[in-house]
């Protein structure tokens, strides 16, 4: 279990550049098949049990979405098929839960794990970053050592704090985007919240959530903490607050702090990042889906959104994509069968529910590998109710808080 468990962590992380080789339109992600294999490798072992009901919902999901892009077909709307198929294979490991039966203790093991690992990569990253400001100039390392075929493209891998500038921001070089690596920095930035691990920690992963000059960390943390204050917990939200404030604040008068701020209020400007990532998309695709009359119910077609997109690389997130592509019978019951997958008394909430908010709102949820991977491991494995395998290592029920002492887990 716990073997497994590791190794899922480190296919989230290490394989999210990779990519089976066959160009960038036949570009198969690593980090996909390997999400495959391990679920394969957890039923067969037995580490892994279906979960029957959602099961079925998935085969229903399958079925209706085959049915309608097979209308989509016949009225010759355009619909891609090998869209749906690469939808329904990233989406059904979430039909699988861990089977042990308390699971808390792996739990804690596995996001110590995690929060080691990331210490590590973050250190790396951080002094790279760094080390831009004393002359040495930024490389993609990644990108000199693996063969260009092996390489997820259409990606910006590497980019500056502003436009034209020298210094990138820090996407610790492993990341496809620095947008990525300030989710996975605030996921780190969480875990050892939850751990209760030593400060320095949770500055280091506030710094290097910082120094990545994304925003795709600040939600995460940002409904984290909402959560933790509807929950009561107040100890837990001031030990996140202080040191991420701390870190903004002695930030702010940095070239890496002035664009980090600036970003919270960019939305309004049409030529910045966040607004094309984060508003434009909405902008242009749900009128387009309150104009769509009967289609509004099921959809343009599969991939259909591609077709309509002026502007080149524009990211759509979850919702407008999957209004315009499957329509709104297909988006209200996918949405609930995530909710039902997601929902575990082991998994964390504060976590979830942030990671959930960058899937649905930020960048291309629908089909990120990385996101539904980080969700997998984090939320939707873990058991709603205990299954069948007792676990000598985890002695509680309880659900699990950070403002009390937590295990380390199995050995």
């Amino acid at each position: 279990m716990t073997g497994f468990l590791r190794r899922a962590v480190l296919m989230t992380i290490f394989a999210q550049r990779f990519a089976l080789p066959g160009g960038a339109a036949l570009q198969l992600p690593l980090t996909q098949v390997l999400m495959i294999a391990l679920t394969v490798e957890g039923l067969w072992r037995g580490i892994l049990v279906v979960r029957t009901r959602l099961t079925l919902a998935y085969l229903g999901l399958a079925a209706y979405l085959f049915a309608v892009t097979l209308v989509h077909s016949l009225l010759g709307f355009g619909a891609h098929p090998t869209s749906v198929a690469y939808l329904l294979v990233l989406y059904v490991p979430m039909v699988c839960k861990l089977n042990v039966q308390r699971p808390r203790g792996y739990f804690t093991h596995m996001m110590r794990f995690y929060v080691q690992v990331m210490t590590w990569v973050s250190i790396v990253g951080l002094a790279l970053f760094l080390a831009q400001f004393v002359g040495v100039p930024y490389r993609d390392w990644f990108a000199l050592v693996v063969p260009p075929q092996l390489i997820q493209q259409d990606y910006v891998t590497s980019y500056g704090l502003t436009y034209g500038s020298d210094i990138f921001r820090n996407n610790a070089v492993i990341f496809l985007e620095a947008s990525f690596y300030s989710a996975f920095a605030a996921v780190a930035f969480l875990g050892a919240l939850l751990l209760h691990e030593r400060p320095w920690r949770l500055v280091l992963f506030a710094v290097c959530l910082f120094s990545s000059a994304s925003g795709t960390g600040m939600v995460v943390i940002g409904v984290a903490i909402i959560v933790l204050l509807l929950q009561g917990s107040v100890a837990a939200t001031a030990r996140a607050v202080v040191p991420f404030a701390a870190v903004l604040v002695l930030g702010a008068s940095t070239p890496v702090g002035a664009v980090l701020l600036g970003r919270l209020t960019e939305g309004s400007s049409s030529n910045s990042s966040t607004y094309f990532r984060m508003v434009l998309p909405y902008e242009m695709f749900l009128p387009k889906v309150v104009e769509s009359g009967p289609l509004l119910l099921i959809g343009h077609g599969a991939g259909t959104i591609d077709d309509v997109v002026q502007i080149r690389d524009l990211i759509y997130p979850l919702v407008p994509k999957s209004l315009y592509d499957y329509g709104l019978f297909f988006t209200v019951a996918f949405l609930a069968f995530a909710a039902a997958a997601l929902r575990s008394r082991y998994a964390w909430p504060p976590l979830t529910i942030g990671l959930v908010a960058i899937w649905v709102y930020v960048g291309a949820g629908l089909l990120a590998t990385v996101q539904v991977g980080l969700m997998l491991v984090f939320a939707a494995w873990w058991p709603t109710t205990d299954p069948v395998e007792p676990s000598p290592d985890d002695r509680s029920d309880e659900p699990l808080q950070p403002s009390t002492p937590t295990r380390a887990g199995p050995p």
